[in-house]
């Protein structure tokens, strides 16, 4: 079975790129996701909320990794693997 990486920019920069919104893309990637499939997401609270996003990905069965998070400026980084 071989691993599928998918990354998600939920930043300004990402979104103003992007016709479909941040909740949209993560709803796709977490259904298109099997068991083993890795998600990276960037983002930017005020694009979308970093709890929002960690507890989506929990709730959907993903073990969750936080690779950075600067709480002042609302940035994070999050790597989940479906589990």
């Amino acid at each position: 079975m071989s691993q599928t990486v998918k990354s998600l920019d939920f930043t300004w920069e990402g979104y103003k790129g992007c016709r479909e919104k941040p909740s949209v893309k993560l709803v796709t990637a977490i259904m298109e996701s099997q068991k083993g499939d890795m998600l990276e997401v960037v983002g930017e609270d005020e694009v979308f909320p970093f709890d929002m996003l960690v507890d989506t990905l929990r709730d959907e069965g993903f073990e969750v990794e936080v690779l950075e998070r600067d709480d002042l400026v609302g940035y994070y980084k999050v790597r989940a693997v479906k589990s």
